[in-house]
């Protein structure tokens, strides 16, 4: 890998790391002001990953006297290796999101917040070699599984001649999406962090706290009911209710698996080192890391992963129908029915409940600010390195200090307020089964079955569909029901098909030979017409 710079062509020597990846280098994030792109793949990201889905099924039918019984399960083994070798020959950055951290920056402007521009040229700070950041990661193998089974058991009775009873039990299992060797991390809130001096908030592994992040759901049992009775010659009344279990969220689920080295941070106008000298010595990444602040250097912002304690909990669904059948002719029947369910536990990711770094209205009255306050609001978006002196002392007099020694200063208040300051984002949990769902429908079915060569359906679906999966104030989160994204209030369609007759026993002669006959008879044409409301964006 090579690089033109002002001292000629140099090499980038990469080594005690096998790999098949190129280095890549961060320069500019644009051209519009000149430069370059970033060289190399696109992003650190680079591997190779695999599906393995081994699955079986069985049932068996036992017909005795009035009674039909069926016996089934099945069983699926869901595995998603892969292999990782981003940034295994080196990531270097010229520059850095704050801006102004390159050696070309505009040393007069340390510590302001600039409204347009930038200080700092990242492709010169390239043409000198002079790196902000390097990044070396080790070769990553990993696997996220989970198992999924279930059994059944229903009997079909013909109690009367007029009345069927169906009734019957299955179970569901599921497990949560794990690495294989417990080497995916899920965000702790007590675990000390090395990186924030010590400040409560770091990753835990399944590897070494000999542990389980999320229960697996057990009681997993589905009861079916249904029955038919004729109510005259013509006409059949039906119901049912059943309770049904999906399957548990799909691998992977996101956890870091760290096996990355970085360089610190640099001072304003600072380098870590020249792109020339290749890696620094310094870095030694390893596979797996166990640390509870991996990839975070001391004083760095990261993102957190945490894994929903009930993430081993599968969806439920409380489904039932009632209805009529109706024949209306000899060749035509009329079916009309209500069917309806309602969902409990569905996976939302965490959208529909608070995260755990969140910062609540509660939090900010703690501190003396009010929601909807201009002024409080000015202070909250403060850079922590701008506020005046009047402002600590207005901070310092409501609790709001450094909430470690090195808390980064280019931070605003907000951020210094939260429950997890090292972290960035929210820290939502995923695989959270929070969400609700609500659904009613009107269905009608008219069937024509052949008649002449012709057969017709024709059917018209009402409906409305509700739910609860996101919502506008997380702290208030059931402000978010409403109509569903899958929502179609009316649904129409209709088909017919025609189906030339055989010819064999044929009045005309000719149409009666074998193999015209065989020719000509039997072909179909169909069509189909759909007409549904539109879906919602």
């Amino acid at each position: 890998f090579f690089f033109q710079a002002e001292d000629g062509i140099r090499d980038v020597a990469v080594t005690g790391v096998q790999t098949c990846a190129l280095p890549i280098s961060v320069g500019s994030s644009g051209v519009g002001t000149g430069g370059m792109n970033n060289l190399g793949p696109s992003g650190a990201i680079q591997g190779s990953s695999y599906e393995r889905r081994p699955s079986g099924v069985a049932n068996v039918t036992w017909v005795q006297g009035n009674h039909t019984y069926k016996f089934g399960g099945e069983w699926r083994l869901e595995r998603y290796p892969a292999r990782n070798y981003g940034a295994s020959s080196g990531l270097y950055t010229f520059s850095a999101p704050t801006g102004g951290i390159t050696s070309t920056g505009q040393t007069s402007l340390q510590g302001l917040t600039l409204s347009q521009g930038t200080t700092g040229f990242a492709f010169a700070s390239f043409l000198l070699g002079d790196l902000t950041s390097v990044q070396i990661t080790q070769p990553a193998t990993s696997a996220t599984h989970k198992t999924q089974v279930a059994f059944f058991w229903q009997d079909t009775w013909k109690v009367t001649r007029k009345f069927t009873f169906d009734y019957g039990m299955r179970y569901d299992f599921g497990q949560y999406a794990r690495e294989d060797y417990g080497r995916s991390a899920s965000f702790n809130p007590m675990l000390a962090n090395a990186s924030a001096a010590g400040h409560p908030g770091g990753y835990q592994y399944e590897a070494t706290c000999n542990c389980q992040f999320a229960k697996n759901y057990k009681p997993g049992f589905g009861p079916r009911v249904g029955f038919a009775y004729q109510l005259s010659p013509k006409t059949v009344f039906r119901g049912g209710f059943g309770i049904v279990y999906t399957a548990t969220a799909l691998p992977p689920q996101g956890g870091l698996i760290a096996s990355s080295a970085f360089t610190s941070v640099p001072g304003f106008g600072q380098t870590v080192g020249k792109f020339k000298d290749g890696i620094p010595t310094s870095l030694h990444p390893v596979f797996p890391d166990f640390n509870s602040n991996a990839t975070q250097l001391p004083g760095a912002l990261v993102n957190a992963t945490y894994l929903d304690p009930n993430a081993g909990r599968p969806a439920r669904q409380y489904q039932y129908s009632v209805g009529f059948q109706h024949q209306l002719t000899k060749d035509m029947a009329l079916d009309a029915s209500y069917i309806g369910n309602r969902g409990i536990w569905w996976n939302t990711a965490g959208t529909a409940a608070p995260g755990l770094n969140q910062i609540s209205p509660e939090l900010l009255a703690k501190y003396g600010f009010t929601v909807g306050n201009t002024a409080d609001s000015t202070l909250l978006t403060r850079q922590v390195s701008q506020l005046s002196a009047a402002q600590q002392s207005t901070l310092a007099a409501r609790g709001v200090v450094l909430p470690y020694s090195n808390f980064p200063t280019n931070q605003n208040v907000r951020q210094s307020i939260s429950p997890f300051p090292q972290y960035s984002n929210a820290i939502t949990p995923t695989a959270a089964p929070v969400g609700n769902t609500w659904f009613d429908s009107l269905q009608v079915n008219l069937t024509q079955r052949f008649w002449h060569g012709l057969a017709m359906n024709a059917n018209y679906t009402y409906s409305k569909n509700l739910d609860l999966l996101t919502s506008p104030d997380v702290f208030n989160w059931k402000l978010g029901k409403g109509l569903s994204a899958n929502d179609l209030p009316h649904q129409f369609r209709y088909s017919a098909q025609y189906q030339l007759p055989e010819f064999r026993n044929s009045r005309i002669k000719a149409l009666r030979n074998p193999v015209v006959a065989a020719v000509i008879s039997g072909w179909g044409v169909g069509m189909l017409l759909q007409y549904e409301s539109a879906a919602r964006l």
